[in-house]
């Protein structure tokens, strides 16, 4: 009987690179709220935090000097409900002083709300190592009301360049920059003028890092469709906008609206294999989702939006939120999370991404729900789930891969979503193992070991130098380099690009396993000798 190995290529990073990978998970988080329709005295601002940790969790105005402190227990949720005058950004293109710091002494994840009977939303609050300097934001078309963006200082002496794509309230024209100053935990929130303009593609530059907001005061998803409903979702910096994405349908409503941005000139835009537009830098293609799953690809890094659809359409279940879909290129292998629960919002679900090998190793609070999971419609690599959850803090983990993800509720003319947390890497390059992005390769794909594996860079921007490490001693500086692996074993493949902005890294891995047959012939190894 004669030994053949095979090479299997894994999809994702390894889980030892993963476990190190910022995230949206940390210890320090900046935060303000934007303006709500309805600003009644019902009108309630919370945040809420999670953690597999006990946790002192210390929220502070730093223009104010405001503080407030509270506790987390271990694999609890505990909520914090915030003064208005200290967190909620009222006006248009004015420095207010309604930027909170909050710190912690474990990691947690954050969320927050926006809450006023009827007009509710949450969003997923990023760590420090989220936010950036580079903004495009994406808001939703509508006949009514103001869209809206917000933006905290981290650091004092912040120099921010708003470039609006539509004419603002402040009567900013459109596509005309123009610049702010502001302090740590200062804020300014930018309106548009006129509720038909298309405020997406609004560029939000800046010196030091901030955090940006993007939403609307009330929205109807689609146009024309009642009734509306506040949403908010905090922007991911560009540098961390990725090319892979799977939508997933609100389980239970008959459709959502999808929103494609891209950051670049000519970004081919695929659904299911299947190219649907070229976008220009700053343009959005919107479509609506009646498959429970698709798969979108875009040529060059681009942003995606899900939006909920207003009660009209749903049998008066639900109403409009708005949630930013991580790339497949963002996954973490864990995360602490917690549902919402108002008088209405008492349906909670998440809708999982992953591998096939992620999918099988699957635990929620301990329980495989491997079974949950489905294939994604246009990619066979990948594994979706819709999973009805009780009110209440829940644990998802793998020990494969990694997975992204989102959190949603629904009630009477209600309902709220926010991405529940990914990794916040600077997707500035990408490894192809020949020619593919690795999250395209099925988890199955087997070659012989001794077969040429070609190893390249996909790059968002120029870079300068790149270097190499094959896992088996072999280095390199070229852009391509061609190897074979001469025997079975664990192989982490370790990618570095260095450009004008400094380094970023990216891993993945190879397995070379040992498979036993009785003969060589008619197998994928015709070719070579033994």
């Amino acid at each position: 009987m004669k030994k053949l190995y095979f090479v299997i290529l894994t999809i994702v990073m390894s889980i030892a690179a993963i476990a190190s990978t910022p995230s949206t998970e940390g210890t320090e988080f900046w935060l303000t709220f934007m303006n709500n329709l309805d600003e009644s005295n019902s009108l309630e601002l919370k945040i809420a935090a999670s953690s597999r940790y006990d946790a002192v969790i210390t929220v502070q105005n730093p223009q104010t000097n405001w503080s407030q402190t509270f506790n987390v227990q271990a694999n609890q949720i505990a909520e914090l409900t915030l003064p208005k005058a200290q967190a909620y950004t009222e006006s248009s293109e004015m420095v207010e002083k309604h930027g909170l710091r909050i710190t912690s002494t474990a990691d947690i994840s954050l969320y927050a709300q926006n809450y006023s009977p009827h007009t509710y939303d949450a969003t997923l609050v990023m760590s420090v190592d989220g936010l950036g300097t580079q903004y495009i934001i994406q808001t939703y078309e509508n006949e009514l009301f103001a869209k809206e963006c917000a933006i905290v200082a981290t650091e004092n002496n912040t120099t921010v360049t708003i470039t609006p794509h539509a004419r603002t309230t402040g009567n900013k024209p459109k596509n005309v920059p123009f610049q702010v100053t502001l302090n740590r935990g200062e804020t300014y929130q930018v309106m548009s003028l006129d509720g038909n303009a298309d405020f997406s593609g609004t560029r939000i530059e800046s010196d030091k890092k901030i955090a940006v907001f993007s939403g609307h005061r009330c929205i109807n998803t689609p146009t024309g469709n009642r009734w509306c409903d506040h949403i908010v979702e905090q922007q991911m910096p560009t540098e961390m906008w990725g090319r892979q994405f799977v939508v997933t349908k609100t389980k239970g409503q008959y459709g959502d609206m999808v929103m494609v941005t891209a950051s670049q000139d000519n970004t081919v835009v695929k659904i299911n294999n299947t190219q649907v537009t070229t976008l220009q830098a700053l343009e959005s293609y919107e479509f609506r989702l009646t498959d429970n799953s698709s798969y979108i690809e875009t040529s060059q890094p681009s942003a995606v939006f899900l939006y909920l659809e207003g009660a009209e359409r749903n049998n008066m279940i639900g109403d409009p939120s708005s949630v930013h879909i991580s790339p497949i290129e963002q996954m973490i292998p864990e995360l602490t999370f917690g549902t919402f629960q108002t008088n209405e919002s008492r349906t909670h679900y998440v809708n999982i991404v992953t591998t096939i090998a992620g999918a099988a190793a699957m635990m929620l609070d301990n329980t495989s729900i491997a079974s949950e999971f489905q294939p994604v419609q246009g990619n066979n690599a990948l594994r979706f789930a819709q999973v009805h959850l009780q009110h209440g803090t829940h644990t998802l983990n793998t020990t494969k891969d990694g997975f992204i993800g989102h959190v949603y509720g629904v009630g009477w003319c209600e309902s709220y979503a926010y991405t529940f947390g990914s990794a916040t890497l600077a997707l500035d390059g990408q490894i192809l193992v020949n020619g593919e992005p690795r999250i395209n390769i099925d988890y199955n794909d087997s070659r012989c070991y001794k077969q040429d594996i070609t190893f390249s860079v996909n790059a968002n921007t120029p870079y300068n130098s790149v270097d190499w490490d094959l896992g088996d001693g072999t280095k390199s500086s070229q852009s391509t380099i061609k190897h074979t692996y001469t025997s079975a074993g664990d192989y982490q493949i370790t990618m570095i690009i260095t450009n004008d902005d400094g380094r970023d890294t990216a891993r993945t891995s190879l397995h070379l396993v040992e498979i036993l047959h009785d003969t060589v012939y008619a197998t994928i190894c015709d070719n070579e000798k033994y």
